[in-house]
């Protein structure tokens, strides 16, 4: 029995290991899918703000308009981006969307002024109602954004570039990897901001923190049970950081059900509670047995009707033990 249960929980220990860094690598593969799409659109927005056709004074915003939709048309995950001038009114956007607008007071407008700005998932607000569902417009759209400032040749701040990324592309990365997992049920990957905030899992997460809270210690995985949900396998990985390029520190989470990681061990489980009855039945059998073989001895030695006086007959067997048989006197 305690051979059984050593067995069992040394090949619970490896079920549950195995589990958890098998979700720490599909983990591992969201977070640096998510974090190369936002440095790569980052580096796209620095890249645009530094061509010469933004640089003209007075403007140019045919000319702007067309450089932009040429960005958009290369990388279909960019919603929106449009060129301001420094007092915050767009000058130029794709498809001419709030040209002679005031974005200023625009979360990324003032940071992009500064420097190279990455924004974290926001709810969309000015192009909701603007951009059609296929460019991530309609109702419940989310946007992240990137922001670059233009500098003329002498250094002096001339305006932003913008480009809003529709939030759905994330969503996109998720079934993607999902999809290719080997293990089925497929886990549930998360997407959480850099203070633990849900921005991408099951419906009703969203703008929720997650508990509990990632494991320490260096550990990748946790068991661990979620609100209303069984107990479970979570893995938490955040994205190696492209150095000199902006970051949000997300961290990706995938979770597995741990009754589902601990099927393999029911047949196990049976085949050993199997073989412990059999052991135990086959131990009764020969105990029995051994017990018959020494009755028969006893019997034997006590004669054979077996049903005298036990006593008597073991003195009369002592005595002949301690007495010559021919003479009747004691050994010496």
């Amino acid at each position: 029995m305690a051979g059984s249960a050593l067995l069992l929980s040394a090949e619970r220990q490896r079920l549950v290991s195995e589990a958890g860094e098998q979700l720490a690598g599909y983990a591992q593969v969201m977070a640096q899918r998510l974090e190369s799409g936002l440095s790569s659109w980052a580096h796209d927005v620095g890249l645009l703000a530094r061509f010469e056709a933004f640089e003209r004074e007075p403007p140019d915003p045919r000319l702007a308009r067309r450089l932009l939709e040429d960005l958009r048309l290369r990388s279909p995950t960019f919603s929106w981006i449009g060129f301001t001038g420094a007092d915050g009114r767009v000058i130029a956007a794709t498809g001419g969307l709030l040209e002679g607008v005031d974005v200023s007071a625009r979360p990324w407008f003032r940071p992009g002024l500064a420097g190279l700005f990455l924004g974290d998932v926001h709810p969309a607000v000015l192009l909701a109602k603007l951009l059609p569902p296929e460019q991530g417009g309609g109702e419940g759209a989310y946007f992240v954004d990137a922001a670059a400032p233009v500098r003329s040749p002498d250094g002096r701040v001339l305006g932003v570039i913008a480009g809003h990324m529709s939030w759905r592309w994330a969503e996109d990365v998720r079934r993607e990897v999902t999809g290719v997992a080997p293990r089925q049920p497929a886990p549930e990957l998360r997407v959480l901001a850099a203070d633990g905030t849900v921005l991408l899992g099951p419906e009703g997460e969203q703008g929720r923190p997650l508990q509990p809270e990632p494991p320490r210690n260096g550990a990748r995985w946790r068991e661990a049970s979620l609100p209303a949900q069984p107990p479970s396998i979570l893995a938490y990985v955040s994205a190696t950081e492209t150095p000199g390029r902006p970051s949000l520190g997300w961290v990706a989470v995938a979770q597995a059900h741990r009754a589902t990681v601990l099927a393999p061990l029911r047949p196990l489980a049976l085949w050993l509670g199997i073989g412990t009855l059999a052991l135990s039945a086959l131990g009764g059998l020969l105990a029995g047995w051994k017990a018959g073989r020494v009755g028969s001895a006893l019997r034997r030695v006590l004669g054979s009707d077996g049903g005298g006086d036990v006593v008597v007959r073991l003195e009369q067997l002592r005595d002949q033990a301690w007495r010559d048989p021919l003479t009747g006197l004691l050994n010496r």
